[in-house]
């Protein structure tokens, strides 16, 4: 069996700020992303994982970095983990857009699929084809491995709803920042189990 542990990055000041932050929004963590990073550090038990796969975006692999400053594990990047490109929309304010295209967003102000057209972005599908390619590969190439991937909200909820089989994202929670999820996937069918999601940096993770 493959564990995945998913870390979503630290906070940068598009998520201060409320914007849409996607894969072509390159942007450094803030002062709390960082310590937030260097919080979520203490309590994950690094001499659990075998290697870090990062997405290959500034806020994520910075995140990895930090994670992995005394554990000194291997760690590559890789941009199957990116997060949704979100077309014309990327940087932009979700509210003046939620009025606007009101169908492009849930009751929550998260995406929702019918947002591709009018933002010409990645579409949703699209998303979780790229991340569960990324995770097969891994899984296949470490089939008893403890991999910490670090990547984004929309993308982890992306990866995971794909493993499990949900149909909609909306079954699943935006990951907050530093927030931790854990699957364990049968190599053989990707047969997948949720250990737990969203998990903060406040409590112990093991």
């Amino acid at each position: 069996m493959t564990e995945i542990t998913l870390v979503r990055h630290g906070e940068t000041n598009y998520n201060a700020r409320g914007l849409i932050q996607g894969a072509s929004s390159d942007i450094p963590l803030n002062e709390t992303g960082q310590e937030q990073a260097a919080q979520l550090r203490v309590h994950l038990d690094m001499s659990r994982y075998d290697r870090i796969i990062s997405s290959d975006l500034l806020r994520a692999f910075s995140t990895a970095r930090i994670l992995n400053k005394e554990a000194n594990l291997p760690i590559e990047q890789d941009d199957r983990l990116r997060e949704l490109n979100p077309g014309d929309w990327d940087g932009k304010a979700v509210a003046p857009l939620k009025k606007e295209f009101p169908g492009a967003f849930d009751d929550l102000g998260f995406l929702t699929p019918d947002y591709a057209t009018v933002a010409n972005g990645e579409t949703f599908p699209a998303v979780r084809d790229r991340l569960l390619d990324g995770a097969k590969s891994y899984i296949e190439k470490y089939p008893d491995g403890h991999l910490l991937f670090v990547s984004h909200g929309f993308a982890i909820r992306a990866l995971v709803a794909e493993l499990l089989h949900l149909a909609d994202l909306y079954q699943l929670a935006q990951m907050q920042n530093t927030g931790v999820a854990r699957v364990v996937v049968h190599p053989d069918d990707l047969l997948t189990r949720l250990v737990f999601y969203n998990r903060g940096f406040s409590n112990q993770i093991i």
